[in-house]
């Protein structure tokens, strides 16, 4: 029986030939990052059965010495000889945006780049009928809505799909109708490929070109104090250059890889990834700019702690990799270098969970037997995907437009943007280094001495105005009283009367106790003026305040009449905030018998969590940019409603008014406060700032 299995077994992981079956390995090998360069030794290492070939968008070679070979993209998808797909790690599950300068420069990379090693391995994987499978990249950016058919076809084409973090899997789930995996970084199992015998007492740093060009004062000082803190020595400060690539994307202008402690500090050359991950592993610490290089240092077991690069604060990639390796990211995540040295000298030596550690072998074996696997059918797919191919291309030439005339003329566009991208960034740094330098230094006190001289001219030009002027005593006279703390009980005559006539349930006492101290004189007096007029207002012709009543048990069930409600707001429903709580309220209470759409202003970095939580509650929900919003945007909110108006419309924050249409909806609804704020912030938008007039207008 023994025999049987084994026989069994051999032929699952061999071809016919007796060879192992050949694997083609998709991912950004040429790109020279320690990060990208590490997933080809991962999968040798994890897959040794197989004979994976690693393939890049180009066939360039990187400056690493142990880097694996690589073949590009075209010659991999023109052979028929693969028995399996594997798609790499890292942020590579993109529509296309980004593109490296040695891909934009290859002619032979055309416009694949990174949808080449995800869509077009998936693509790959229905003409051979032969089976495809993630090693846990990353979604860094949802689909746009052009792509998602694509990329639902790709997900179609995949075995398994796992991707590294909570945000990957949300910003792919609303494409792909597969199950989709979470599984840490397998980068986590570093340690067990290049085990360490001791460890050194230094300090390994890993340095983005970029942070070092805009925040170096701050990473000085932050290195500085942790070399006094750790009582280091600057021969134990080594430097990992785990970002080489961005030699290649920025300018010369930007590229300052200087050491931020001392120009005499040691950097070592690490040519090989095997030694970098050693150089790390066997530190004492480690803080820095590289992802990867925390993920090695979090599998050695040391303390880490990442500094978020000042260029790539939206990305997710980070926090979604500690909260995956169950990891508080409160302790290993920093938003600044001085942040940075305080979480290092609090934090303890790294300890991954063994579930989290057996997470990862389970997913290296659910991929051992995807790859394993015979033929599988997915040849109606790729008859598909070549019909359709084909009858675009047909309606190119038609149109007298060769598919070849096309792609070069998308390439230029390309190029030209790569270009202005590049002059962009050096007018940056030459703005940054002519602030630097004697003069820049000259006129920046320049400029500030008439900032004062302005204000102070505004201040005289306001203490002449009478109105003004009464207004800054009376301010002067509050700070006065709060810095002194003066606590003088004040009488406020007829306040008895006023809280019954509102009927607020408080006494004269409470009321007196808590605003009567932070009463300024004037203040006082304009309440003994109001209260004689109110009160014979009052005896002459009562009133009485109209609240609501209570709900009651006997009331009829609401009306089974459904109603398009649509709100467009103005800030986005975020529970962060109270107004945000209370629209959320609002929308979640009416969902259950009407519909509401909502139309708001989306931030991704601070309302991603919040529109996942509102999402299932909405018939639709627009996300609208601050230009939109700013100029109006009726009609693409009339578009997202499909051109019918709702029954409602209700618009939160003065912003929302700008967008106002009556072709949105029968009722519209706004508040006092919002008409007469969206009132004053036009106002005040005709009027210079801090003239007299704007500062009348404004109290």
């Amino acid at each position: 029986m023994r025999r049987y299995v084994l026989t069994f077994l051999e032929g699952m992981l061999y071809d016919r030939t007796g060879l192992m079956k050949k694997i083609a390995h998709f991912g950004a090998f040429d790109h020279d990052s320690y990060g990208d360069l590490l997933f080809p030794k991962l999968a040798e290492y994890l897959l040794p059965d197989f004979a994976i070939t690693h393939v890049a968008p180009t066939a360039t070679t990187t400056e690493w010495s142990d880097a694996c070979p690589v073949i590009a993209l075209e010659e991999a998808v023109a052979r028929n000889d693969w028995d399996g797909i594997l798609v790499g790690g890292g942020d590579i599950i993109q529509s296309g945006g980004w593109r490296t300068r040695k891909w934009r420069d290859s002619s032979r990379s055309l416009l694949g780049g990174l949808p080449g090693l995800w869509m077009g391995a998936a693509f790959l994987s229905a003409k051979l009928n032969i089976p495809a499978a993630w090693n846990a990249p990353g979604v860094p950016l949802p689909f746009p809505d052009w792509f998602a058919e694509y990329a639902a076809l790709a997900g179609a084409c995949t075995d398994y799909v796992a991707v590294r973090d909570a945000d990957s899997r949300a910003n792919l789930g609303p494409v792909l109708n597969v199950p989709i995996s979470v599984v840490p970084d397998t980068a986590l199992m570093a340690s067990r490929i290049w085990p360490l015998a001791e460890r050194q007492r230094r300090l390994a740093l890993s340095l983005s070109c970029v942070d070092t060009a805009r925040r170096h004062a701050d990473m000085r000082a932050a290195v500085h104090n942790l070399i006094r803190e750790l009582d280091l020595d600057e021969s134990d400060i080594v430097v990992a250059p785990l970002l080489r690539w961005e030699l290649e994307e920025y300018p010369p202008e930007i590229v300052r890889q200087e050491a931020p402690f001392a120009s005499r500090a040691p950097l070592p050359g690490c040519p090989g990834l095997v030694a970098t991950a050693r150089l790390i592993g066997g530190s004492s610490w480690y803080v820095g700019n590289s992802l990867h290089g925390l993920i090695t240092a979090v599998s050695y077991g040391i303390p880490a702690v990442i500094v978020v690069p000042v260029h790539n604060k939206g990305a997710h990639k980070y926090r979604g990799f500690l909260e995956a390796a169950g990891l508080d990211p409160a302790a290993y995540l920093a938003n600044c270098w001085t942040e940075a040295g305080d979480l290092l000298l609090r934090q303890k030596p790294a300890r991954i969970a063994e579930e989290t550690l057996a997470t990862c072998e389970r997913h290296v074996g659910r991929l051992r037997s995807v790859l394993s696997s015979g033929p599988v059918d997915k040849a109606h797919i790729w008859r598909r995907l070549a019909s359709s191919a084909h009858q675009r291309s047909e309606t190119l030439c038609l149109m007298g437009t060769p598919v070849e005339h096309l792609c070069a003329h998308l390439l230029t566009e390309e190029h030209n943007l790569a270009l202005a991208t590049d002059r962009e960034m050096a007018l940056v740094s030459a703005w940054q280094s002519w602030q630097q330098s004697r003069l820049g230094r000259l006129s920046n006190l320049i400029a500030r001495l008439l900032r004062f001289v302005a204000n102070a001219m505004r201040w005289s030009r306001g203490l002449l105005d009478a109105a003004l002027r009464t207004l800054l005593l009376n301010a002067l006279e509050r700070h006065w009283i709060g810095m002194l703390g003066l606590r003088r009980v004040r009488e406020l005559p007829g306040l008895d009367w006023l809280l019954s006539k509102l009927q607020l349930p408080s006494s004269s006492s409470q009321v007196i106790a808590k605003i009567g101290p932070y009463l300024t004189r004037r203040e006082e007096a304009l309440y003994r003026e109001a209260i004689l007029p109110l009160r014979a207002a009052g005896q002459q012709q009562p009133s009485r305040m109209c609240r609501p009543e209570a709900p009651s048990a006997t009331r009829g069930a609401p009306s089974c009449t459904r109603r398009r409600i649509l709100f467009v707001c103005g800030e986005f429903p975020n529970p962060v905030h109270g107004g945000g709580g209370r629209v959320a309220g609002f929308v979640k209470a009416l969902s259950r018998h009407h519909d509401v759409l909502v139309a708001a202003w989306y931030k991704r970095e601070c309302d991603a969590e919040a529109y996942a939580n509102l999402r299932p509650y909405c018939r639709s929900l627009l996300r609208l940019s601050i230009e939109d919003l700013e100029h109006g945007c009726a009609a693409k909110i009339l578009k997202a409603l499909g051109g019918q108006p709702a029954d409602i419309v209700h618009y939160e924050w003065p912003r929302s008014l700008r967008s106002f249409d009556r072709r949105l909806g029968r009722c519209h609804i706004y508040t006092h406060m919002e008409s007469v704020s969206c009132s004053l912030w036009m106002d005040l938008q005709r009027l210079e700032p801090l003239s007299q007039l704007w500062l009348r207008r404004l109290t």
